[in-house]
Formats: structure tokens, sequence, C-alpha cells
């Protein structure tokens, strides 16, 4: 059961926060796996990562369907849906759909779509840490 803690960083709210974050690994479309550490966004309509890190894991822009995510404020996002696998310890891999930002200015984030559902997630506040719990449920 995967566990990841919180990590310290500087906020405009407080001096300092703690956000959660998840360290995983994503299969790239040239077959290698790429660790990325992303903020748990239960909030987060679908897992993102920015541009250049899609163009490093062997993605291209050819044709595929561009969405226009809005985000807070209502910033839009041009994003690519992506089907890969992503890997949460080496016995808990899952298909997954995460969406691929046309641009960089943008966090990695773990969202809902495909990846929330095959889980219990549980936000430990008090101990900084986030216990992904796998569900039973095949998809």
């Amino acid at each position: 059961m995967p566990v990841f803690k919180y990590r310290k960083e500087y906020g405009k709210i407080r001096e300092t926060m703690y956000r959660p974050v998840a360290t995983v690994e994503i299969l790239g479309n040239d077959g290698r796996w790429y660790p990325i550490t992303a903020y748990i966004d239960s909030g987060a309509d679908i897992s993102l990562i920015p541009y250049t890190l899609g163009l490093s894991m062997g993605y291209k822009v050819n044709g595929n369907e561009i969405i226009e995510l809005e985000g807070v404020g209502g910033k839009s996002i041009p994003i690519i849906v992506i089907k890969t696998k992503i890997k949460f310890s080496d016995d808990l891999i899952y298909d997954a759909e995460i969406g691929w930002s046309l641009v960089d200015e943008v966090p990695m984030l773990l969202g809902r779509h495909t990846i929330f559902e095959k889980f219990k997630i549980t936000f430990m506040e008090s101990e900084k840490e986030v216990i992904f719990e796998p569900v039973d449920t095949i998809f």
C-alpha cells in the first residue's frame, strides 16, 4: 500500500506549507518509465504533465484531439489525453489516461480520472501523509 509524505514548500498564506505529493512512474511512448513527483489533487479532473516532459517521453502532436481544460481562475490549458500506464510500486501498475499539456507552465498533477477509482485515498493531515489503498474492483 503506497504511502506518500507531504512536501514542505513556501507559500503566500503561511510561510511554510505542506502539500500532498506522490512519486510515481509513468510509461513513456518510448517504452521507458519516467519518475515524476506530482501534487495529489482531488480537485483535478485528470492527471497532468507539462509539454517538455511529454516530448522527452516520446509523445508527438500529430493531429491528436486537443482539449481545452479550464483551471482555477478560468485560465484555459490545451491538452492531449494520452493512454499509458502508471506505476505506484512494482506490483501496482495500472492503465491510465493523463493530460499532456501543450504548455510547460503547469504543475504535475495526479488527478481523479482513471486513477482515484483504483484506490481508497486517505489524506492524513496531522501525519502529513497520503495513503493509497488499492481497491479490488477491476476496471
